[in-house]
């Protein structure tokens, strides 16, 4: 009975996202860049971060050690979903099957996304020869603030390297219900949504989800 009860919550959980977006998040550390939500592993002494990104729910908004994530096989699939690349391809998430996949979600008129691009230019480093992780930039190309012409002249003038997809709303909205950037989303080896970022992260906290989705 208990179970019935659990794997209807995870339903809820994520017909919520579809519905509202990844809930909201909280400040890593008072001090830091980085706008973490740890998908029900709440911050340490720290209070929800309103406006900090997409949703209207808070995550972890008991005392901290309250809430737990759920086992791995229990966090919803990510829907499977195809864009165009920078490299004039299209890409699945499919394609990556078996993998750890990061998506961060940018856009080059967006000063945090800016600041964190070294960061996930050094991840994409460590990760082109790996064989369990791959990071997808997804760069929110809305036609008018954000053009593909801009993303890739701003990819180009900073001599960033990494794969580049352009996403017209597809997955950041109709998906993720992302409406604010940068976010980060971990998916599992099993396509289940593992752990997110809402803000800017850095390169030791998404080498740290990374591990944990394996």
């Amino acid at each position: 009975m208990k179970r019935i009860i659990f794997l209807g919550l995870c339903a809820a959980f994520l017909l919520t996202i579809l519905i509202t977006g990844l809930p909201e998040g909280k400040k890593k550390a008072a001090d830091s860049p980085a706008a973490q939500n740890s998908f029900g592993r709440p911050a340490e002494n720290q209070e929800g971060a309103p406006g900090d990104g997409p949703g209207s729910g808070g995550a972890g908004d008991g005392p901290a050690g309250e809430e737990e994530i759920p086992p791995a096989e229990e966090n919803p699939l990510v829907p499977d979903f195809t864009l165009e690349a920078n490299n004039g391809e299209e890409v699945s998430l499919s394609d990556y099957a078996g993998k750890v996949v990061i998506l961060n979600f940018w856009a080059s008129w967006c000063p945090p996304c800016k600041e964190e691009m070294p960061e996930f230019q050094e991840l994409n480093r460590q990760l082109e020869d790996s064989e369990e992780a791959v990071l997808l930039m997804l760069n929110q190309t809305d036609g008018q603030r954000e053009t593909k012409e801009k993303a890739e002249k701003y990819l180009t003038d900073n001599e960033f390297d990494f794969l580049n997809l352009y996403d017209q709303g597809e997955v950041g909205y109709e998906i993720f219900g992302v409406s604010r950037i940068p976010t980060t989303v971990v998916i599992d080896k099993e396509g289940r949504l593992s752990d997110y970022v809402l803000g800017m992260t850095d390169y030791d906290t998404v080498m740290e989800m990374i591990e944990e989705a394996k």
